[in-house]
């Protein structure tokens, strides 16, 4: 496989694509994106309020929208923390594959449930309890696993630190 020049960082909520694609972006010297600062930007609104307000299809819209012309504004050396949902649509898949490889920051669900467990701006994961916070997880990762596992690299976060998957993923791609 030739050396990636873009990265899409992919994972479920809380998998940590943030931190580690900022980490990432700057072992390499490259710029890092952030998908959903991207939205926020473009919209004026946070990810919540999209959701919150249009729903999830119009904010998935908003979505690929901002994958496009992120896309085409990025041409190489850059780092991109996708949003936990971006791979479903294949429109989104296919762009992305056409600009770049994609990884996937695989996280145990017990460990997602730790890190998320106090998410208050996450619609999609809202939830009266720890129980129904698991299921929204289990959930959601059953609808979504397929389309993680199809990226080109699968990278397990659960027990690492930032640091060290940034280190991990330097390796991947230098």
């Amino acid at each position: 496989m030739a050396k990636p020049t873009v990265v899409f960082l992919a994972g479920f909520a809380g998998s940590g694509k943030t931190t580690v694609g900022r980490l990432l972006a700057k072992r390499l010297r490259w710029t890092f994106y952030d998908l959903d600062r991207t939205i926020v930007n473009s919209a004026g609104r946070t990810i919540a309020a999209i959701l919150t307000e249009d729903g999830e299809r119009a904010f998935r819209q908003m979505e690929f929208h901002a994958l496009g012309v992120l896309c085409e504004n990025i041409r190489r050396n850059a780092v991109v923390a996708l949003g936990g949902g971006t791979l479903m649509s294949s429109a989104g898949r296919a762009l992305i594959r056409r600009y770049g490889r994609t990884v996937f920051l695989s996280c145990s669900r017990a460990e997602l449930y730790r890190r998320l467990r106090r998410a208050t701006t996450r619609p999609l994961l809202r939830a009266k309890s720890g129980k129904e916070m698991r299921l929204r997880i289990a959930t959601l990762l059953t609808k979504r696993i397929r389309h993680y596992k199809a990226c080109d690299m699968s990278i397990t976060v659960t027990g690492k630190t930032p640091r060290q998957i940034a280190r991990e993923l330097q390796t991947y791609v230098s």
